[in-house]
């Protein structure tokens, strides 16, 4: 028997526009040191993982496991505290 080793993509958002799509397989919490939420989805037979962030994670409180989605970075504003924060949205394919 042959096996082979099944490592995710970690999907890195760096430029506006950015974007992963793909079947929402599973929510993850207090993953790492760090204790953040993860987010794994497929396409393609392929499996990809998107750590969340404050924006991030409020937007996926609303979708499901089974749900196929897009999250698409949107750029980076300053919040109250003048820190970078992370834009994403996050859309859900209509059910046909």
């Amino acid at each position: 028997m042959e096996f082979e080793e099944i490592n995710p993509n970690v999907c890195s958002f760096e430029k506006e526009g950015d974007a992963v799509e793909g079947i929402l397989i599973a929510k993850q919490d207090n993953v790492g040191v760090n204790e953040s939420k993860a987010y794994h989805l497929e396409k393609d037979g392929k499996q990809m993982m998107v750590w969340g962030t404050t924006v991030l994670n409020s937007r996926m409180d609303y979708v499901n496991v089974g749900d196929y989605i897009r999250i698409t970075f949107k750029g980076t504003l300053k919040n109250a505290k003048g820190q970078d924060t992370k834009i994403f949205k996050v859309e859900r394919a209509k059910a046909e």
